[in-house]
């Protein structure tokens, strides 16, 4: 009898684990270069995420390699682009060419309708700089959209 306990035990826990999963499966079924994904949230108990997207280009005509890797940042501006506090990034396989589409998720309570924000995007090959964005791209509040489209500009070479 007790070892029935347990197992009623067992499978009400795996049901109620299964049943609070994240977007994270989501999201892995719509990596970037896929098909453009609601904006969207979930609950995980009291935790909500939302979801940022947008795409990152580039005019320069410059095919990426198979290894470049992009970054994207949502970044609180209240004391500025230069002391920018980073909410949420997200580092992903470029897989394929610009424009490239991203999901970036983030806590909603970190972001406040008084403050400013914005999307910091790169794109990075062995680990050096190829493509950098000029200044953040506002998003999320001060009538700014919740799509943002980042326009990237070449790194200059080190040196």
């Amino acid at each position: 009898m007790a070892a029935t306990s347990v197992a009623v035990v067992i499978v009400a826990a795996a049901m109620s684990l299964s049943a609070c999963r994240t977007d994270e499966r989501a999201l892995a079924d719509h990596e970037p270069g896929g098909s453009a994904v609601e904006v969207g949230s979930s609950r995980h108990g009291a935790n909500e995420t939302a979801v940022l997207e947008g795409s990152i280009a580039y005019r320069q005509r410059v095919a990426l390699p198979k290894d470049a890797t992009v970054m994207v940042r949502l970044i609180d501006l209240s004391r500025g682009a230069a002391a920018g506090v980073v909410v949420a990034e997200r580092s992903f396989p470029a897989q394929g060419q610009v424009p490239i589409r991203f999901r970036l998720p983030y806590d909603p309570s970190r972001v406040s309708s008084q403050n400013a924000y914005g999307i910091e995007a790169r794109i990075l090959v062995d680990g050096a700089l190829w493509f950098v964005s000029d200044q953040p791209v506002a998003v999320l509040t001060r009538g700014a959209p919740a799509d943002a489209q980042v326009m990237l500009r070449m790194a200059p070479s080190p040196g």
